[in-house]
């Protein structure tokens, strides 16, 4: 009993290692990596990390759902990617007016195949987006802070295009945590009157790796 207990623990820990395009993904520094890198990823993209059992959409959108209920309400996907994200808030009870944005333009070629978007556009995140103030009642945000993609900065960014009150609720690589500074950032923001901090969680990312995430749910006050 005692062995095979033992080797059913062994198993439940042995976490695949990173190859590929996933590997490769971690290690981006600029935004011109990022686009050389997602223009040849976006075909292959879901089926990769599908065999890592990503589950950060969902388990974002669970919590997204907890602070914001209004299925009319103005909701940018930011850095929607393929457009994963979107098959969830689409799911019952489902929210109607979703904008998707990535820097990627091949990457918003596979999410326009869902047809379920509103309006796709290409942006920077790292930069001012082409979006008015004010402008989503809530915006959701999964897999774009984390290792050379977005840092805790780009945040302020989307408090702008959050109308007050508005929710923005994102996924935050457990890598760069710490490394990048996110906790005090978020207090430099609740200090500087743009948000309050709803919630902070551990939360799972990639259950075929040993990588962890945070989900960050901030109230805009602007």
């Amino acid at each position: 009993f005692f062995f095979a207990f033992f080797a059913s623990s062994i198993i439940m820990t042995a976490y695949k290692e990173k190859t590929g395009m996933l590997a490769d993904a971690y290690k981006l520094h600029t935004p011109e990596d990022n686009i050389n890198h997602y223009a040849t990823w976006a075909n292959t993209y879901e089926k990769d990390l599908e065999d890592y059992g990503y589950v950060a959409p969902q388990r974002v959108v669970s919590a997204f759902r907890e602070h914001f209920s209004q299925l009319e309400g103005k909701i940018l996907d930011a850095g929607c990617g393929t457009g994963l994200v979107n098959d969830f808030l689409k799911q019952q009870p489902a929210f109607k007016h979703i904008d998707g944005m990535d820097i990627s333009q091949e990457m918003l070629d596979e999410a326009r195949k869902r047809s379920s978007y509103d309006r796709l556009f290409t942006a920077d995140l790292t930069n001012t987006i082409d979006v008015v103030d004010a402008h989503y009642d809530a915006i959701i945000s999964v897999g774009t802070f984390t290792h050379g993609h977005v840092g805790p900065s780009g945040l302020r960014e989307l408090l702008r295009c959050t109308k007050p009150g508005g929710i923005v609720c994102i996924s935050v690589n457990a890598g760069v945590w710490e490394s990048d500074g996110y906790e005090p950032y978020l207090e430099t923001l609740k200090m500087e009157g743009l948000c309050t901090i709803v919630e902070v969680k551990e939360s799972e990312y990639l259950l075929g790796t040993a990588c962890k995430g945070y989900i960050v749910t901030l109230k805009n006050k602007q």
